[in-house]
């Protein structure tokens, strides 16, 4: 669990690259090795949260390459499900003034669904995949929306 929870690097990343070969390997070992243990549902959620930490390929696209055609193949709702709990926690805390609402949310939303836009008719699933991260910000933002509309009325 502390292994799964700290790790940051993304197998078969090098040099800023990432190499398709490696980290399918390691998603198809990782995953062996977690429905052995009895833990394969959890085991590719937290395969998800490590693909989360990807960088933006070189097409200046999230994920990059290599990763959207594994996500392709793999057809895995668990390890998708770990990308998107993923993302949202490795923004960490964000600060705003009590009155600003969602914005920050919604550029978020606005940057994954251009790359969604770009990929979709390439990488449908991983697309698709963006669509998603892009609505559940879309729904923190509503969320902070409200939450400073009620303290513009308190105030």
């Amino acid at each position: 669990y502390r292994l799964m929870e700290s790790w940051r690097t993304v197998p078969g990343l090098k040099d800023g690259a990432l190499d398709g070969a490696v980290l399918r390997d390691w998603v198809k070992e990782a995953h062996k090795l977690a429905v052995n243990a009895e833990r394969g549902e959890i085991g590719d959620v937290y395969i998800g949260r490590i693909l989360s930490h990807a960088p933006v390929g070189e097409d200046n696209i999230w994920p990059p390459a290599p990763m959207r055609e594994l996500l392709e193949d793999l057809h895995n709702q668990s390890i998708e499900n770990g990308i998107v709990s993923g993302i949202h926690n490795n923004r960490g805390v964000t600060r705003r003034r009590m009155l600003d609402g969602g914005s920050l949310e919604r550029a978020e939303a606005s940057q994954y669904r251009k790359w969604a836009e770009v990929i979709q008719l390439e990488w449908p699933r991983t697309a698709a995949l963006l669509e998603r991260i892009a609505s559940s910000f879309d729904e923190s933002a509503r969320h902070h929306d409200e939450t400073a509309e009620r303290t513009q009325w308190t105030y």
